[in-house]
Order: structure tokens, then sequence, then C-alpha cells
């Protein structure tokens, strides 16, 4: 016997050692993991409020975040975060059966202080001291969510800023501070468990506040701020950008930032270099990622925020006049022409932030002016599962994808804010891209190899806007570079059935609509018609594939999901790769169109509607029940 048949016959014994192997790993995981929320950490926190003690509280500003609407839904004893709610009264609360981790997180996060304190009525400020009085009641008792490093932190954030409006007695003011000093205790312990990016600045920011507030503990403020600093340093890249690559990221490490040092003036505690120096570098960050709406592009979980959150923020630090037109640490590039501006994702997903990944790489959303064109789907991490899973896949994204396969790794992973198991995205390996500017427009040419362990294929974006920036173009390639990937390439196409060979595996390229936009397929399928809901009128045509429309949601406005559509072109990729053009241009002068303002839209019957349907035709907006289903 050779040592070839040899080796093939021990190898399914080996590979089933292996995933005995993985199992036992996985158990001891999970029995460390068990002993430590059962034992280790209660111990630990019991420890935390024996030490802690009664201390003058000094009363931190309020950041007048809060949304009086919410607070009048939570004076009714609904309790809403996100999509989940339930119906509960102050003493039964704290024991309702969640809904979901995430939900449970942002209940005993007490971010919605800010909203009763919003709302300002006596029946807000009553419900206010009895949550916080119950809450206190139970304080000592761990669990893994309530006591998670992030939720901690907002939650002893929220009673700095907001404890004016719970008008305590002495006995529950006492319970209160020493259940902050307790709090500040467990994460000077714990907090280094927090992960760079946004969770370890919330935690570093709420150490450094509680320095400030309590008065027992104001000789640790030093140590604090060095600790902070510590976090910036890993948690800033270079250009700006949080760790994670989010642009909300971005925007809520800004306004906490922020906020901390305005503080820290009023309580006459110095505030390092680095510390000064944050909101600055953050800024710079986020001048490069505002749209003209005043909002966020939907990358990494971000979500709109078109509501003048994003300019508040901005207005307080002195930035330079023209933003950057790259990101290079964080991985974008903006073009830019005329009132057009297309911004790309051009690196992998994080592998520091895994949990909040999204596979989006060669991605794009293409914005006319205040109103958006093409888009990225959204976040769904605060839905069910299949939503999460359906939303970070990129599928929902205006990128490539072949046989209907995502081009990253899923690994087991925690959820950074609650602890939550979650899946962790990573990949590609290598993103490149290159950004050339000249007179009659914008050239980027990127690329990434996701697909190359699969199907051998090295997937290439190249794309231009012109200066006016009434034409957008790109080309999408996808072939084999090199004698390995073609024998790889080779080795799939030969699964396939001989009747598909030569064509060989399907490629599809997609372009997310905002739901503002109508759509309509023209010309015998060989372009679509967009329209805005100021009447712009836009054409995509295509070449190489077979273009088509089919449904899809967006959660980037509000993030509950809405129904939209997307522009699919479908494509072959064989034995000598697969090629498709695309374009995207405005029709008519710009100079000609009517005003931003729904009612100069053409009234019904006009020549428009023999391509969108007449006004008023439309259907309802109703929230889908699933994800679409996308091959």
């Amino acid at each position: 016997m050779t040592s070839s048949d040899t080796s093939e016959r021990d190898w399914p014994v080996a590979k089933n050692d292996a995933a005995w192997a993985r199992g036992f790993a996985l158990t001891g995981a999970s029995l460390r993991r068990n002993i430590r929320e059962r034992f280790t950490e209660p111990a630990a926190l019991r420890g935390s409020y024996r030490r802690a003690q009664p201390t003058p509280l000094y009363t931190l500003p309020q950041d007048q975040t809060g949304v009086a609407d919410r607070g009048r839904r939570l004076v009714r004893g609904v309790y809403k975060f996100g999509e989940q709610s339930i119906e509960a009264t102050p003493q039964t609360i704290w024991s309702a059966e969640p809904p979901s981790r995430g939900w449970l997180a942002e209940l005993h996060s007490f971010n919605w202080l800010a909203d009763l304190a919003a709302l300002g009525r006596p029946a807000a400020r009553k419900l206010a001291v009895d949550l916080t009085v119950s809450w206190l009641d139970r304080a000592a008792r761990y669990d893994p969510v309530v006591w998670a490093p992030v939720v901690a932190a907002e939650r002893l954030r929220a009673w700095l800023t907001s404890s004016d409006i719970m008008p305590l007695d002495s006995e529950n003011g006492a319970k209160l501070t020493r259940s902050a000093v307790a709090h500040l205790d467990w994460l000077q312990r714990r907090g280094a468990e927090a992960r760079p990016g946004l969770p370890a600045i919330l935690v570093g920011v709420a150490i450094v506040e509680a320095s400030i507030s309590l008065e027992s503990t104001a000789t640790r403020y030093e140590l604090a701020a060095a600790r902070l600093d510590q976090i910036l340093e890993v948690s800033l890249l270079e250009d700006g950008g949080v760790v994670g690559r989010s642009p909300l990221d971005a925007l809520i490490a800004l306004e906490q930032l922020g906020l901390m040092l305005v503080r820290c003036d009023e309580a006459g505690a110095p505030a390092s270099a680095a510390m000064r120096d944050a909101p600055n570098r953050l800024g710079r960050a986020l001048r490069f990622f505002r749209a003209a709406d005043g909002g966020l592009p939907v990358f990494h979980g971000s979500y709109e925020a078109a509501d003048g959150r994003l300019d508040a923020a901005l207005t307080r630090y002195k930035l330079p006049a023209e933003p950057a037109r790259e990101l290079p640490q964080s991985g974008y590039v903006k073009m830019v022409g005329g009132r057009v501006a297309v911004m790309v994702d051009a690196a992998s997903a994080s592998t520091v932030a895994p949990d909040r990944a999204h596979a989006s790489a060669l991605s794009f959303e293409l914005t006319s002016g205040r109103r958006r064109v093409v888009v990225n789907s959204g976040s769904g991490e605060h839905l069910a599962n299949e939503w999460t899973r359906s939303c970070r896949a990129a599928p929902a994204h205006t990128t490539i994808t072949l046989e209907g396969q995502s081009f990253v790794t899923e690994t087991p992973t925690q959820d950074a804010f609650n602890g939550d198991d979650a899946i962790g995205l990573a990949g590609p390996l290598t993103v490149t891209c290159d950004r050339k500017e000249e007179r009659n427009g914008v050239w980027v040419l990127a690329s990434h190899d996701g697909y190359i362990e699969e199907f051998g294929a090295l997937v290439t974006r190249r794309l231009f806007l012109s200066a006016e920036g009434g034409d957008f173009r790109g080309e999408d390639t996808v072939r084999a570079e090199g004698a390995a990937a073609s024998k790889v390439q080779q080795r799939r196409l030969a699964k396939l059935p001989r009747s598909q060979r030569e064509k060989g595996f399907a490629a599809e390229a997609r372009f997310h609509l905002h739901p503002e936009l109508s759509a309509a397929l023209v010309a015998d399928g060989e372009a679509a018609t967009l329209r805005l809901p100021h009447g712009e009128v836009w054409v995509m045509r295509q070449a190489g594939g077979l273009l088509s429309i089919e449904e899809s949601v967006y959660l980037g406005r509000w993030g509950r999901p809405e129904k939209t559509s997307a522009l699919l072109i479908r494509f072959d990729v064989g034995e000598d790769g697969g090629r498709v053009r695309w374009a995207f241009r405005r029709v008519g002068d710009l100079d000609q169109l009517p005003k931003d303002i729904d009612a100069l839209l053409p009234p019904p019957g006009a020549p428009e509607d023999v391509l969108f349907g007449a006004r008023g035709e439309r259907e309802p907006a109703t929230l889908p029940s699933a994800p679409p289903k996308r091959r």
C-alpha cells in the first residue's frame, strides 16, 4: 500500500479527531464561561458593593438627547426599545421576561432617563424615581447582560447626568451614590474587557465622569484620565475614524467625548492633550462622512441620522473648510462631482469589531444633492437574528456576489455591548484601492480577493464620476489572475453540470435604491429609469448582463424595515472571467429641474406616468415581516 493510500484511509479518522478536539474546546469554553457567570462574577460584584460607601454627588450637566414622545410611552407603561416592546409597571418591569438580550441591555442602561427628563412632567419624575428605586433594591444581583461593561457604563452616566430629575429621599439617595461608587469600582476592574472602539470609549468616559462627580473618588481622576488616553490610542485611527469602521460609532464617540470635556471644564478637572485632540480628529472624519442632507452613510451598522444631530456635534469644533476625500485607515474614499457624491467602502470587514462588521467591500452609496439614490440596506442588529444576519450579508449591499455566497468568513464571537453570542465577520484578506482626480472627473479602482479561495476569482470595480456629477459609470470584473487562481477556478467550473460549464458560475451586481425613489425597466429591460421625489430623473443602463428589479428592504432611516427595490445585473463568469458595465446618468439640465418640493411633481396624466405610474398609485408603506429571500 502506498503512502497516498494510507493518507486517504486515515484522513476521515483525522478529520473526526479534529472535530472531537473542537467539540472539547467548545465544551471547555462553555464550562469556563458558566463557572464565571455563576460564581466568579457574582462574587466580584458583591465585593464592589461591599467596598462602596455613600458619598456626596456632584450632578453633571445633562446631554439633552431625550425624546419626549418616548417619555410619554414610558409613562403609559410601554417599554419599547428597537422594534420590541412589552407593557409592565415599575414594580414588575425588572422581573419581566425580556424579548431579547438587546432589549434587556437597553432597559438596564437607563438611557431612557433622558426621555423622561425631556418630558419633564411630574408623572415622568415619579416614574424615574420608582424605576430607579426598584432597580437599586435588586442592584447586587449579577446578570451577564446587566453588568456587561458597556451597559454598566451607560447606566452610571445616566445616573450622574439625570439625578436632578429624581428627587430621592436621603435613604434612597444614599443607595444611589453607593451603587454609583460600586459601578465605578466594577468598571475599573472589568472595563478592560470592553473591546477597542466605541465600547472601550464609552467605558473610559464613564470612569472619567464618575471620578469628577463622586466626591470620595476625586483622587482617582488622574488614573482615569490616563486610562482614557490609552483607550483613545487604540480606539481611534490616524484619520479620525473609530476602530470598527462605523460612521455612527464616530458620531457617538464625538458626542460623548465633547460632553465629557465640558463637564471636566466645569469641574475644574484638567484634560490631557489626547482628550482635547480626540474630538477634532473625530470631527475631521465626520466631515468626510457627512452627506448633503446632514446625515451619515449607511455602512457597518450606521443609519442616516439626518436630523441635525451630526451638524450639532460638528459646530462645536473648528475644522478644515474642505473635507478630506479619503480616509485611508478607515478604508473609505469619496468621489464628488457638482452636487453628486459617491462614497466607497474600500477595506475589509474589521477584525477588531467582528460582531458589528458587514460584508460591504467595494459597496458604494450615491447621493444627488440632498437626496439619496443608491444605498446599502442598513443594520438589523436590533431585530431578530434572521434580520441581523441578512442585513450583514453581501447581498444586502451595493456590491458584487458570486453564486449568492458571501466573501467573508463567519466565526463565533460575542456582542461587544451586551455579551450575547454573536456571529463575527472577517475578510476579504486583501482590498486594494486607488483614487485619481482629473479635470473631467474622479476615478476609483478597487478590488478584493474574497472569492479567491472558493472561486479563484479576483473582483474588481472601476468607477468614474464626471466633474459636473451627471455621469456616474462603473465596470465590474470577475476573473482569475495567476496560475494558482486559474486552477481553483477550473476545479470550481468542473463541479458544474455540463450544460452550465460553458457559461460558468453566476455573478450578481446589486444596486439598492432608497425608498423615496420610483424605478421602472425601459428599453426592453436594457435600462431602468429612476425618479426622485422632487422630479429629478436618472437613467441606469448596463451592458454585459441581464437587468431586473427585485424587492429589497431599507433600515437606514429609522431602524425599522421599509420596502424598497434594488437593480440587479446578472452575468456569467466563465474561463475567461466575466464583466459587466453600467452607468447612471441624470436626464435633463439641472437648472431646469423643479425645486425640492413634492408639490411641484408633474400632475396625474403627465408623460412621466407612462414610466412610473400615476401619482398616488404607489404601494402603501408597510413593514416587511421578514428579510427578502435572495438566491
